[in-house]
């Protein structure tokens, strides 16, 4: 049994990207440009820190968290989880830092992690 049966679930190999079909993935400076900033800055940026200047943060978390976990809702489910774990983890980061940056690095290298290790197994690799 391999690393990827063991820690990917049958549903997420549904979603893996395969390169050749899918070129937004096969440029991450462009993914990172036009996906990664615009996501975070909207909705760490703008919404969430907007909001905490009126609402108590821990509101302005929930609802940012909300609303992006509603984002993943047609991902597997095992990524649902995560967007609603992370979400509040991000969430926290932005509210301590008074920055979307440092959560825009995170998430970038976390969808590059992903997509790297998914297409390796894809592969065969691992």
């Amino acid at each position: 049994m391999s690393l990827y049966q063991v820690f990917i679930s049958e549903e997420i190999k549904k979603f893996i990207p395969k390169f050749s079909r899918h070129k937004k993935y096969s440029n991450k400076l462009s993914y990172i440009l036009f996906y990664y900033i615009p996501y975070e800055f909207y909705f760490r940026g703008v919404l969430q820190l907007g909001l905490s200047k009126t609402w108590k943060k821990w509101q302005s978390i929930l609802f940012v968290t909300a609303l992006t976990t509603l984002l993943h809702i047609t991902k597997p489910w095992t990524e649902i989880l995560a967007a609603f774990a992370f979400g509040f983890v991000f969430g926290i980061i932005a509210e301590k830092t008074k920055s979307w940056y440092y959560v825009c690095i995170i998430h970038f290298t976390a969808g590059v992690l992903t997509d790297t290790f998914c297409s390796l197994a894809y592969l065969g690799v691992i």
